[in-house]
């Protein structure tokens, strides 16, 4: 894994940056003698994912004057995103009654109320699927449940080795019309070290849309950005603005010695940091001590770093994610070779699709998995 060099920013990235700090350092936008750079810096913050906070921060540089013409369209895109997101937080208030009605309990996370927590408006968050965390022993009674409805089911192979799904761990979405509801068995997909144990009658709450539904706690929602960010890379400025932007605004509230302690164990304290330090890159996150300590101990943890700072600045996700980069940022060789273990042995419904095999034969994918990614290596594919 090779280190990108420091490039300067281009002064619409530098416009997009201030957009997303936390800690109230952000330039002044001087609109009228720099409407092309503002407008071409609405188009990279699009692309980044955080479309919303550069909007508002535009707007309140420009305080109570009218918005020049060129703005209207950003303004339209804004009201779109506040609107579209109301809608899909009251569809997924709907699916935690449809649920609850019948005897299930699910904890909705990232989407709404990532927004709500970190951002404190939920339009301030770009999201269009909904996820949702539910009990493992509820998998088949929620995908029959939700079949019976007006959502189509993504992976319809997957009714009839419910059991077998079951087992692997393994996520399965359903879709409506223009969201996808996506069930998860656990937080973060991956071996079961990686795995958040809920505590399902000590949960947390957040409000959304004017009533309290459970969340997980803010601990378990550090630790599951962190990793969703180095699933993804860290190739959009979004991952760590939610990742920067909830740690800043619920700073007071976190346990930090539990935060630190579920991290050790979980072999995720190093990715932890490697989020911190991105936040603190980009966004002027504050890290807390312990964290200075082991960037300070740690030179694998800054060579981390500086790449994935430069997956940010190039919006590039390395054909080393997840494969190589993700168990890299884990704690140990241990965790490490654990992780790659699943990657390479556990199926993925992209397996059970490229060869059909009836239930009873399903033990045989296991040896199916790492056969197509030796031929996938050998072809010069994506490794999926």
């Amino acid at each position: 894994m090779t280190s990108s060099p420091d490039k300067p920013f281009s002064p619409e990235m530098r416009m997009v940056l201030s957009a997303i700090r936390v800690d109230g350092s952000q330039n002044r936008v001087e609109i009228g003698r720099e409407n092309h750079v503002v407008s071409m810096a609405m188009g990279l913050a699009t692309q980044h994912g955080v479309f919303p906070l550069y909007y508002q921060y535009v707007r309140k540089q420009m305080g109570d004057n009218p918005i020049p013409p060129w703005m209207e369209s950003h303004k339209t895109a804004y009201l779109g995103n506040v609107g579209r997101n109301m809608q899909l937080t009251q569809r997924l208030l709907n699916i935690l009654d449809l649920l609850s009605g019948n005897g299930i309990r699910a904890i909705p996370f990232k989407g709404p109320v990532i927004a709500v927590q970190a951002y404190g408006d939920i339009g301030l968050r770009s999201f269009c699927d909904l996820d949702l965390l539910i009990q493992s022993e509820d998998f088949s009674r929620v995908y029959d449940l939700m079949a019976a409805t007006e959502y189509q089911s993504i992976k319809p192979m997957i009714a009839r080795m419910k059991g077998l799904w079951r087992k692997t761990r393994r996520s399965f979405e359903f879709q409506g019309t223009s969201v996808f509801i996506d069930f998860h068995q656990q937080v973060s997909t991956g071996p079961r070290f990686l795995q958040l144990k809920i505590k399902w009658d000590e949960l947390a709450e957040v409000e959304l849309n004017a009533r309290k539904v459970p969340c997980q706690s803010l601990e378990d929602s550090i630790l599951m950005l962190a990793m969703h960010g180095t699933h993804h890379g860290w190739n959009l400025l979004k991952y760590v603005a939610d990742f920067a932007h909830f740690v800043s605004s619920q700073r007071d509230e976190v346990n930090w010695d539990s935060l630190f302690k579920k991290a050790s164990r979980m072999g995720t304290l190093r990715m932890v940091s490697i989020a911190m330090c991105l936040g603190r890159e980009f966004c002027g996150l504050k890290i807390p001590e312990r964290i200075e300590e082991l960037v300070a101990g740690d030179g694998k943890l800054k060579k981390l770093v500086t790449y994935f700072k430069g997956k940010v600045m190039e919006q590039q996700k390395s054909s080393l994610i997840p494969q190589t980069a993700f168990p890299r940022c884990l704690d140990s060789w241990w965790f490490q070779l654990r992780y790659l273990a699943y990657y390479l042995f556990n199926p993925t419904s992209l397996d059970m699709l490229a060869v059909r095999l009836p239930t009873i034969l399903f033990p045989l994918y296991f040896v199916i998995r790492p056969a197509r990614l030796l031929l996938n290596l050998a072809r010069g594919r994506e490794l999926s």
